[in-house]
């Protein structure tokens, strides 16, 4: 059945088996194209193992069939913010965040919107938020590595990589930035 495989697929994406977790979850999606929760694992595995490509057509497919499901709109929000198509996304993570406040990625989504458009101070505000709602949120605190490298904030930058380094398996990037961290901690410390 459909549910199974979306049971399935979510196993999977537990996992860290993202290309049998999208198989199943793209045919539980094809067996009843209007199970909500099906869709909203299948979006959520495309954000983050699949091609951006696909994930905004699927998050279309899946919107156009599903307009009123919050977790659906708000996935459309994050493909069409990752694609750049900020002011078509901005409406739709609003959207979605106003009908289910809690729901994941959203407030990454639109932290993205906002660091895209320049605004850190926003950035900050809802990438902090998505880590405070999920603390295992790992694309939402590499995004906060990013705004706080930017910023000259080592010491903050340094906490969420090692909170990374907590729920990711050993990762060269994580381990390179972690590094870079630590030297620019040190170099503005022989500064003073």
């Amino acid at each position: 059945t459909a549910q199974t495989r979306e049971a399935m697929g979510r196993v999977s994406l537990m996992l860290g088996e993202p290309d049998q977790a999208l198989d199943l979850l793209a045919e539980a999606v094809a067996m009843d194209p209007y199970l909500a929760p099906a869709w909203t694992a299948y979006l959520h595995g495309l954000f983050l193992f699949g091609d951006p490509e696909r994930f905004v057509t699927e998050a279309r497919r899946g919107h156009e069939l599903l307009p009123d499901a919050p977790t659906v709109t708000g996935m459309l929000g994050m493909a069409l913010a990752m694609a750049g198509d900020l002011d078509e996304a901005e409406p739709l993570l609003l959207a979605a965040l106003d009908a289910a406040p809690d729901q994941p990625y959203v407030n990454h989504g639109l932290g993205i919107l906002h660091k895209l458009r320049g605004d850190a101070l926003k950035a900050e505000t809802f990438l902090a938020e998505e880590v405070r709602l999920y603390p295992d949120s790992v694309p939402s605190r590499r995004s906060l590595v990013e705004l706080y490298a930017e910023q000259a904030r080592y010491d903050e930058q340094l906490s969420q990589l090692d909170a990374i380094g907590e729920v990711e398996q050993p990762n060269v990037f994580t381990t390179h930035s972690r590094a870079q961290c630590l030297f620019n901690l040190q170099l503005g410390a022989i500064r003073e």
